[in-house]
């Protein structure tokens, strides 16, 4: 019941309860002891305070206790991530201190967990109808947030509550059931009222509290702010387990979740809870520096394409944050000053009948929506086109608001998948043909797509004119624009409503945005801006010219850098159809990797790589060029890099402008490489993929040996499959020196998250950001930590030779989570790295446990350095005892080929070449897992030796073309792929 009490005219709540403790009812007894002035003190106490209690007149049983006024934790909005954590820890530490107390709730469920709103509704709020005013007049107003006046939580109701004495070492008491009636021990009807221990059924009841309401959801009863806490998923597992007697104490879960919010970055507590946070982000940022390339999950979905336009709009506005510039009042008309010649324009404006009075007079003054505006602008834009003669030159404006086209997206080789359902409809395209458009398309009436379109635009009223909302549509049509045309460099795009207009240009450090202009007030400025948006010349408009067709083929020319005797230009073909693309990035911002199958004028097969590097990067041809004849690591054979095809070239911006909006310059780079196989989950029996492994491993070994290069992103596409034939040392070849270093390199030689794909990195790389000055550097052993996770990834996703399974297991996609849920999976894994081995891979338990046991022990190493502070080591003293490590790390690889090797008795099978069309498998999955790491570590198995190894050609599988048993039930898998 409500009330007022009259001394202070505040508002409080009355309840009735048992006067004596009976053994069974003791919630007077717990509420006045968690009420004493002692323990009012504690910070750590979050129990509903005791005001007074009220004796009833003729009444011996029971009194009335009087409490603050309260309303339940979820009546308010969370608006922030950093909202729902502050909710968690507070409601864990009140559960910790009634535990530290010897007292267990017994019913910590939805109910009985309620906030003090009284900062955040200074008005008062009705103490039935939370929403509305006390006097029900109308809604309740609320002044502040969560943010802006935290609240305290507090656990009520003590009714089922039991207090044990500091004495029992083994608590025991009646089972009985609180609101919350799904926790395993209780489902068993007969042994309901067995006395157990009450503590572990507490931590159920948090758990699933969580579970429910912010991680999972339950039926109708899914809240709207649950997303973004992916992070939270392994605890609560732990904290629902089937078996009580493996959940955590209230200990160990605040231990672990103060972990977890430590390692949250400032952007990500601010961040306000949306689907897009599981699906697509990271959820940690960090300083940005010339050396170290920032790292942000974003809009690269290779496996599993975005399912809806908003996941993709969501993941967009992550990928850009940071990098969009805002330039000044004359950037739109600076960037297309020699477009065409200010006399020309104004002789236009001066005939034109669409201009007059001061205005685009055929352009609504108010309109009622967007509609009202398309029909009128697609004809002033035809119009402007027609007089400047820009029909039939290669440009086509298109209407397209009523036109869903679709988005193909690639997987992570670069062929089409079509398994994305996003459509988006630009409000009009200006469609482009030509030598450096795609012919095939070319060959048909031009029809709007993304594979021919040069820039999109968009039409807006001022009425639903939203600036991030813009940005973030039409980024989508960029986006889509670079992944169909590899070649683009940047795009363009323009938002037009009935008054303004303005300009972005996208590219891989993000976009950059003119000002907003009045198109009436400034006719010139919009007439130059619509000619430079359409024009005629490809390069101007952002494609790539030395990338052409010719004669129904595709074409690849490049300056010579290399040979000493100058700047000679080469010439490569680029191969036909799907088997054009050996790997494509389907970022927007970042490196955007490209990789093309090519044959020279002689017919040899190659790989061009196009990127964009961060500038201050050491150039990868640099690192290519001294690797050069190494075993084991992909080789160059020539590149163009002058270092000065940059992104603040097109721009049109000094540097220093870059470095000031917080954007990231990025340097062009093309190499061509040696063709070697197919990626190591391209494998045809198991011996094949454990020679390319080891001699990968080898090479990596080389590189850090001999040429004191340290690689940093071994991953499931850096590990490659040797030349048809070839001999041990080269069966495997590790590629991709974008992330490696010197190891001369004064700084910074700190592991960190940013560096490296996600799935495959080492706990000590992962665990960088939380330990910042004190985190040990990315190292010999951190590689190998990944070339590990790779090799555990195909055994555990593949049944056989090409046969995978729908999905991956929970253990393993939790690997490309957020940075606290990948450690503590990584962590449990490397403990028992056998669990999730398909049948076909259960030959490899040993290899993988020997494995897991020596990478383990320098994990934990690492992590104890760290935590004592300990002086780092530089990276070159590392190089003497690295040897021995490595001879322990190949000699359990050795002793696997060895036992393996006697069962492989196959007819062989030549490995296929890279220039081959790739089968579309997909890479680790970016998912939520429920597991977590409270496990015991497995007892260390003694290293094995290095073995003599045979020479041998591949073998088939016994098992090649036999049905996929495990594809049946499995349910399909969103997916973010990672760095690249």
């Amino acid at each position: 019941m409500d009330a007022i009490r009259l001394k202070d005219k505040k508002p409080v709540m009355l309840k009735q309860v048992y006067k004596h403790n009976n053994g069974f009812d003791q919630e007077l007894a717990i509420s006045q002891y968690v009420s004493s002035p002692d323990l009012l003190k504690d910070p750590d106490n979050h129990c509903i305070p005791i005001y007074e209690v009220l004796d009833i007149p003729g009444d011996s049983e029971y009194v009335i206790i009087v409490m603050p006024l309260l309303h339940p934790f979820n009546a308010t909005r969370f608006d922030t991530i950093g909202e729902c954590l502050d909710f968690f820890h507070q409601i864990f530490k009140g559960l910790q201190f009634l535990h530290k107390h010897h007292i267990a709730h017994r019913n910590c469920t939805q109910n009985n967990v309620m906030m003090d709103p009284s900062e955040i509704y200074p008005d008062g709020f009705h103490p039935v109808k939370y929403n509305m005013s006390r006097d029900l007049a109308g809604p309740a107003f609320q002044k502040y947030t969560r943010t802006q006046r935290p609240p305290k939580y507090y656990w009520i109701d003590f009714g089922l509550s039991v207090q044990f004495k500091e004495s029992d070492k083994f608590p025991q008491a009646m089972s009985i059931r609180g609101g919350d009636k799904s926790p395993p021990e209780f489902r068993d009807m007969a042994q309901l009222h067995t006395r157990r221990n009450p503590f572990p059924t507490d931590i159920y009841y948090l758990g699933n509290l969580i579970r429910i309401h912010f991680t999972e959801g339950r039926g109708n009863d899914i809240e709207g702010f649950k997303f973004g806490l992916s992070f939270m998923k392994p605890l609560v597992a732990a904290m629902v387990h089937e078996d009580m007697s493996k959940r955590p104490t209230i200990d160990q879960c605040v231990v672990h979740l103060e972990d977890i919010i430590q390692a949250q970055s400032t952007c990500t507590l601010r961040a306000q809870p949306s689907p897009h946070c599981d699906k697509n982000t990271s959820t940690y940022t960090s300083t940005k520096t010339t050396e170290d390339t920032p790292f942000k999950v974003g809009t690269n979905r290779t496996a599993c394409p975005p399912q809806t336009v908003k996941d993709m709009s969501d993941a967009l506005h992550v990928e850009l944050a940071g990098g969009i510039v805002s330039m000044g009042s004359t950037y739109h008309n600076k960037i297309f000053k020699s477009s065409v010649a200010d006399r020309c324009i104004e002789d236009f404006i001066s005939r034109t009948p669409y201009y007059d009075q001061g205005r685009w007079h055929t352009i609504p003054k108010k309109p009622n929506d967007e509609k009202a505006l398309y029909t009128p602008f697609i004809e002033l834009l035809g119009h402007i086109l027609a007089y400047f003669k820009y029909n039939g030159r290669g440009r086509k404006l298109v209407d397209t608001h009523n036109i869903d086209i679709p988005h193909k997206d690639l997987n992570r080789h670069g062929s089409a998948d079509d398994s994305s359902r996003c459509r988006t409809s630009p409000d009009f395209m200006i469609l482009g043909s030509g030598a450096n458009l795609n012919t095939e398309e070319n060959n048909n009436e031009i029809r709007a797509s993304y594979a021919l379109c040069a820039s999109p635009g968009e039409i807006k009223t001022e009425r639903n004119q939203k600036d991030m909302m813009n940005t973030d549509q039409v980024a989508v049509y960029a986006r889509q624009c670079f992944i169909e045309q590899h070649h683009r460099r940047f795009v363009y795009s323009i938002i037009l409503t009935e008054k303004k207009a303005r300009l972005f240009l996208f590219d891989r450090s993000g976009a950059i945005q003119s000002q907003r202009f009045n198109i009436h007030e400034q006719p010139g400025n919009f007439v130059r801006i619509v000619l430079g948006f359409c024009s005629t010349n490809n390069q101007k408009i952002g494609f790539d010219t030395n990338i052409f067709w010719r004669n129904n083929s595709r074409y690849i020319t490049l300056h010579n850098h290399w040979e000493v005797k100058g700047l000679g230009m080469r010439e490569y073909r680029v191969a036909e159809g799907s088997s054009a693309i050996a790997f494509s990035r389907n970022t927007m911002r970042g490196r955007g990797t490209v990789c093309w199958n090519v044959v020279d004028c002689d017919g040899t097969p190659f790989l061009i790589k196009d990127s964009w590097r961060s500038a201050g990067r050491e150039p990868e041809c640099k690192l290519l060029a001294e690797v050069a004849g190494v075993a084991g690591v992909g080789q160059m054979v020539t590149y163009q890099d002058n270092g000065q095809d940059d992104v603040a070239q097109f721009r049109d911006v000094p540097n220093c402008d870059l470095t000031e909006s917080l954007s990231h310059n990025r340097i062009f780079s093309r190499i061509v490489l040696e063709a070697y196989g197919k990626p190591l989950d391209y494998f045809n029996n198991r011996r094949h993929l454990l020679f390319a492994f080891r001699d990968a491993v080898n090479g990596h070994r080389n590189l850090w040996r001999d040429k004191h290069i340290l690689h940093r992103d071994v991953s499931i596409n850096n590990i490659l499959h040797g030349k048809e034939g070839s001999v041990e040392g080269s069966r495997g070849v590790l590629i991709d020196l974008d992330m490696a270093i010197c190891l001369t390199r004064q700084a910074p030689l700190t592991g960190t998250f940013r560096t490296g794909t996600r799935a495959f990195q080492s706990i000590t790389v992962l665990r960088s950001e939380k330990n910042g000055e004190h985190a040990r550097p990315h190292d010999y052993l951190d590689d190998l930590e990944s070339f590990f996770y790779v090799f555990a990834w195909i055994c555990s996703t593949y049944t056989g030779p090409h046969e995978r399974l729908e999905s991956e297991p929970r253990a393993l996609v939790a690997w490309q989570e957020d940075v606290v849920v990948a450690i503590g999976m990584k962590t449990a894994f490397l403990y028992d790295p056998t669990t999730e081995l398909t049948p076909y891979f259960e030959c490899f338990s040993a290899l993988l446990t020997s494995l897991g046991n020596f990478l383990i022990k320098h994990a934990t190493r690492k992590e104890k350095e760290c935590r004592s502070k300990a002086p780092k080591v530089p990276l070159m003293d590392l190089l003497a005892p690295s040897d021995a490590e490595y001879d322990t790390f190949l000699g359990f690889v050795d002793d696997a080929i060895a036992a393996l090797e006697p069962e492989e008795t196959d007819p062989v099978v030549k490995a296929s070449p890279s220039i081959l069309k790739p089968e579309p498998i997909t890479p680790p999955h970016s998912l939520q897992s429920q597991d977590t790491p409270f496990h015991t570590p497995a007892t260390p198995r003694t290293p094995g030796t290095a073995r003599k190894r045979r020479t041998e050609e591949v073998d088939n599988s016994p098992t090649a073309g036999k049905k996929n048993k495990f594809s049946s039930g499995i349910p399909e898998s969103p997916s973010v792929g990672q760095n690249r």
